[in-house]
């Protein structure tokens, strides 16, 4: 007499699981830099449209490469650039208060949201 009637899955099933899984984070350890690359030419991008004067479009390129996973340094620029092309104020200051957050030492991201707070207090 079995006691133990409980289903166990098969040994193929299992490697075929184990074999699915560690594909799936190969692949996505394979693409990573890709990410990087990606956050680098849109804000390359970016820097094009603004040196043409389109404001308004950098900004969204700028935000776009923000947003991808990077380290803080890059992130906290390209929110500070995001800042600098926006045209209202109050983005402006939360785009460099977002800066800060990645970098606390961005200088030019202090100096700028130190303007626009006495701006706004004005």
């Amino acid at each position: 007499m079995r006691l133990n009637r409980r289903y166990l899955p098969s040994l193929g099933f299992i490697i075929l699981l184990t074999t699915i899984i560690s594909t799936t984070i190969f692949i996505n350890w394979i693409f990573s830099p890709f990410n990087y690359e990606k956050a680098m030419i849109l804000e390359q991008k970016a820097h094009r449209l603004t040196k043409d004067g389109k404001l308004k479009e950098a900004s969204k390129y700028f935000l776009k490469s923000a947003k991808i996973k990077d380290d803080n340094i890059s992130t906290s620029r390209r929110y500070r650039c995001v800042g600098s092309t926006t045209q209202n104020i109050e983005a402006k200051i939360k785009y460099f208060k977002l800066a800060l957050k990645y970098n606390p030492n961005n200088r030019s991201a202090k100096l700028n949201l130190n303007r626009y707070l006495k701006e706004k207090g004005k």
